[in-house]
């Protein structure tokens, strides 16, 4: 009978520790993670903002975008072949 009124305790002590560690962590330390990811998410949409703003052209204005062309890239690593003949 000792024996099982024992392991009860013991069960019962268990579950209230992890009740109560549960409490903490959502008290204390959930909070502050949450605090610490807002944060974050703000800053990224911050800049994501400014990128924005920067990236606003106003009206009237031109701007050139530079497509390479592979196979041009190609020669100009490779050089040109010049075909010449020699003169007695």
């Amino acid at each position: 009978m000792t024996l099982l009124f024992a392991g009860l305790v013991r069960t019962l002590f268990i579950i209230l520790v992890i009740f109560y560690i549960s409490r903490f962590v959502t008290r204390y330390i959930f909070p502050f993670f949450m605090k610490k990811q807002v944060r974050k998410m703000q800053s990224q949409m911050e800049r994501q903002m400014r990128a924005q703003q920067q990236n606003k052209r106003n009206e009237g204005d031109i701007t050139i975008t530079y497509k390479p062309n592979p196979e041009i890239d190609k020669m100009q690593k490779e050089g040109e072949y010049v075909d010449f003949e020699e003169i007695d």
